[in-house]
Formats: C-alpha cells, sequence, structure tokens
C-alpha cells in the first residue's frame, strides 16, 4: 500500500517514542509515502522524557527518499 500525500503543501508526522526510536509502521509509513517536491515537513515525538534519536531517524528515513524535515530552533 502507498500513501499519496502530494496534494499537501504541510505535512506532520506524529508518533509515540518506542525504546528511543521510531515504532516500525512509522518506519513503513515513511518508507511508502509520497510527498509533493517542496513540502513543508515536521516531526512531531510523544515521550515521557528524552527523545534521545528519533527525530535524526525519522530525519534520516525522510532523506534517503529525497525529502526534506524541518526543525525547530
Amino acid at each position: 500500500m502507498e500513501f499519496d500525500q502530494s496534494g499537501c503543501d504541510v505535512a506532520g508526522i506524529a508518533y509515540p517514542v518506542y525504546c528511543f526510536g521510531l515504532p516500525n509502521i512509522v518506519t513503513n509509513f515513511v518508507q511508502k509515502v509520497q510527498f509533493a517536491t517542496g513540502t513543508y515537513l515536521f516531526g512531531l515525538a510523544s515521550y515521557r522524557g528524552l527523545l534521545i534519536s528519533s527525530g535524526r531517524r525519522l530525519k534520516k528515513l525522510l532523506q534517503a527518499r529525497g525529502y526534506t524535515m524541518h526543525e525547530s530552533a
């Protein structure tokens, strides 16, 4: 199954942090989703403590597909 989000100007991926990383369902989604070039992408992690590397992992997955994830300052 593929997820076509090419009509979006802005897209956020919200996810819980599992064992300091991304849940498999989020990884699988990112590997299949289609965004239009220039879509403003951001991630929103939910975790009780430290986020550790989940945001970096999401960013790398998106970069591997040719997308840019924007980060807050």
